[in-house]
């Protein structure tokens, strides 16, 4: 506005009539996109969103007045040591005005280009599978690292988080019936795949103790049958003393549970994989499916009996099974709720829905580069991210991403009021692309910071949130969004009537006041 030689509170005005509803709209696709998060049952997603969410609403309150306020008082002071906007930087001539003649001109070839950048980064983002080791946070150099592989490479990989089966029953396990029982369970647990060892009441160190023979008395005498005897004596003691520490290890007594279920034993299944392995998963979901089905018919003379699992397999799955529920609710939430701003705004479904796809492809997009930089940077398995990045990639990037769509088709509908469909894109992309541009290296330069961090995490969602914001900023935006909207606007849509044109109606409010 002050290029156009507006004083600066006329400037000012213009500038908030302008872009204040773009800006509302912008900010209201991320508010809405993390203040959905209030529904996940993940504590650490649920607080984090709604927290975010609160201080965007500050951040746009304060752009539509206290910015507005100090650039007025301000005046000219505020491009301090630079100079006063004229028209000449009103962007004829720069590289954002030759990429929208590039884009007016050939709208196929832009949109076959971006495909060709986007699609096969897409396609290794869509088959991603995310990661929920705990150790992944952290660099394969780190000390634990290096530790957990020599304990990996002397000793079987399940030894690092077996599976502990917990039984409770209203009878004694000491007991031969339930020593029966657990004989079964161990043997049956062992003939599991994927399963390297059971160790239980029966069988504590992964296999049923030997029985030693006793020597005869009749055959024990003289000097060599008392030395029979002080070895049979001391056999006797070892054997005593592993039973009294095998069923202090192994069993247990709650007098006051419920249901009279108040003895305990467990087991601890040792399995051949990680224990964040899918592998290890898969053999925890036939554990429970042998205690659900075949425990209570072994079970019958023990009275009531129940069973339950723990350990870092079954944390790991549990943890899957809620942030993925999280994760489908809260992306078709902030898919809706984006999908109708961005209707209220442009006023056309099929517009709304292709603004939402280019950014889905792009987060996908996102994801792929990651996975790659991941595999060729740090070494990681390809296919892997951390569970933790396309949670917040998807909500942050769709709704940043779509903040930067809104600025340009918002421009692009006042732009063809007044000059048609091919010069008001080209007037639209021409305008904006300075200023979108500035705000997604700030937005990406931030992001990237998270980088210089030690945990895997970090770096990852860094990488991620960066890469996807200058893809919406440098290809998403200028390139795919406008050539498509070129495409559809030509064959569907006539040219504005240029009676209704504003910048005829100006000069004529201006001849009457001259009059």
């Amino acid at each position: 506005e002050l290029a156009k030689g507006h004083g600066s509170k006329d400037a000012v005005c213009g500038a908030v009539g302008h872009v204040g509803g773009a800006l509302t709209a912008s900010a209201g696709t991320v508010v809405w996109g993390l203040g959905l998060m209030v529904f996940a049952e993940f504590a650490k997603v649920r607080c984090a969103g709604p927290a975010i969410a609160l201080s965007l609403v500050v951040a746009l309150v304060a752009s539509l007045t206290l910015t507005p306020a100090l650039l007025t008082l301000l005046g000219r002071k505020v491009f301090w040591p630079g100079r006063r906007p004229t028209r000449a930087d009103l962007g004829h001539g720069s590289f954002w005005d030759r990429a929208s003649r590039l884009v007016v001109a050939r709208p196929v070839a832009v949109i076959v280009s971006c495909l060709v950048v986007l699609v096969p980064l897409a396609v290794v983002g869509y088959r991603l599978k995310p990661n929920y080791k705990p150790m992944g946070e952290l660099r394969p150099s780190a000390e634990s690292m290096r530790g957990l592989d020599v304990i990996r490479q002397r000793f079987t990989p399940g030894e690092t988080g077996p599976i502990t089966v917990l039984l409770t029953s209203s009878t004694d396990w000491d007991s031969p019936e339930g020593r029966r029982v657990l004989s079964h369970l161990s043997l049956g647990f062992g003939f599991l795949k994927n399963v390297a060892e059971v160790r239980s009441l029966t069988q504590p160190l992964g296999a049923p103790l030997p029985q030693l023979p006793r020597v005869p008395q009749t055959e024990a005498r003289g000097l060599f049958g008392g030395l029979l005897r002080s070895v049979q004596k001391n056999v006797d003691d070892v054997c005593e003393r592993t039973d009294r520490s095998t069923r202090e290890f192994y069993l247990a007594t709650l007098p006051d549970a419920p249901n009279d279920q108040k003895y305990v034993t467990r087991l601890d299944v040792v399995l051949g994989s990680d224990p964040f392995a899918p592998q290890s998963s898969d053999t925890l979901e036939l554990i429970q499916t042998w205690l659900r089905d075949e425990l209570p018919r072994q079970s019958a003379g023990l009275g009531s009996v129940g069973a339950e699992c723990y350990g870092v397999t079954v944390n790991a799955r549990d943890l899957a099974r809620v942030t993925e529920k999280d994760r489908g609710r809260v992306n078709f939430l902030v898919v809706g709720g984006i999908l109708v701003i961005l209707v209220a705004l442009v006023r056309r479904l099929w517009l709304a829905v292709y603004l939402l796809a280019t950014v889905l492809v792009s987060y996908l997009a996102a994801l792929g580069a990651t996975a790659l930089a991941g595999t060729l940077w740090a070494g990681r398995p390809l296919g892997e991210v951390d569970w933790r990045v396309p949670f917040f990639l998807f909500t942050i990037l769709v709704a940043v991403g779509e903040d930067y769509n809104i600025l340009i088709i918002d421009r692009f509908l006042k732009e063809r009021k007044r000059r048609g469909t091919d010069e008001g894109m080209r007037r639209a992309l021409a305008r904006t692309g300075g200023t979108i541009t500035s705000c997604g290296l700030i937005m990406a330069g931030t992001f990237a910071t998270l980088m210089f961090g030690g945990l895997g995490t970090l770096v990852q969602c860094g990488f991620a949130l960066a890469f996807g914001v200058l893809l919406d900023t440098f290809v998403v935006r200028p390139f795919l969004v406008p050539a498509f909207t070129l495409l559809v606007w030509r064959r569907n849509y006539p040219e504005p009537s240029w009676a209704e044109d504003d910048l005829f109606r100006v000069p004529r409010r201006t001849a009457r006041r001259a009059a």
